[in-house]
């Protein structure tokens, strides 16, 4: 892969080796995988689930804020 920008390497790449702490959650039935946030709450990253319609409701969006205790 070539990158040509005129933004330095480290601010283009700071933080690209770090790793997603997701956890598996089981919300309103449905398997998610979310990472933890802070006051409660976790950001949906994707829905783990064999049904389409799962997919198509608003509240398991990625990017979505649940409410979640660790």
């Amino acid at each position: 892969m070539i990158f040509w920008s005129i933004v330095p390497e480290d601010v283009v790449f700071n933080g690209w080796e770090d790793k997603l702490e997701l956890q598996e959650i089981s919300y309103m039935g449905k398997t998610l995988s979310v990472r933890s946030g802070m006051k409660g709450s976790a950001s949906v990253e994707r829905i783990l689930s064999t049904d389409p319609k799962d997919f198509l409701r608003k509240e398991f969006n990625p990017g979505n804020k649940i409410p979640f205790l660790s």
